[in-house]
């Protein structure tokens, strides 16, 4: 099993696996070609950017977990004037490999990945499901920011 980042030749992979995250319980559905078509196109050009980031594990040359991370550039200020912090998302386990440890392993990557890029800080934003998981993992509700919500689909 290796945890490696993502590359342009696992986007149909994610595209099915995010489909497949949303879409787990909803009945079939013919709009997949079309949102393929979107994910890809969205996919590539974030990683190209170097502004999003996505790991898998991968077993035997198939992608059983991912993750995916976006660095928002803070505004400069004296004595830091280049910090990012992170936006994690779309973490995803097959179902056929929950419960293996496989997202914990991810996760614990990803945020030693964030400490050697000096990163101030991660964020996230857990379902009710997930959110142990996430704390398991160091995650916390934090006490100072504020929240608008202008659209709740």
């Amino acid at each position: 099993m290796i945890i490696r980042e993502a590359t342009a030749q696992d986007v149909s992979v994610l595209a099915r696996m995010r489909w497949n995250l949303r879409m787990d319980d909803a009945p079939p559905d013919d709009r997949y070609p079309e949102y393929e078509a979107r994910f890809s196109q969205f996919l590539t050009d974030a990683l190209e950017s170097g502004l999003w980031m996505a790991w898998v594990i991968e077993q035997e040359g198939e992608i059983l977990a991912h993750i995916y991370l976006q660095l928002i550039e803070k505004v400069p200020r004296p004595g830091a004037l280049d910090q990012h912090f992170g936006y994690v998302t779309n973490v995803y386990t097959r179902p056929d490999s929950r419960n293996q440890g496989l997202g914990a392993q991810l996760m614990n990557h990803v945020i030693e990945w964030a400490k050697t890029r000096q990163l101030e800080f991660m964020i996230l934003w857990p379902s009710d499901r997930s959110a142990p998981f996430y704390q398991r993992a160091g995650f916390e509700h934090p006490h100072d920011t504020l929240e608008l919500i202008l659209n709740d689909d």
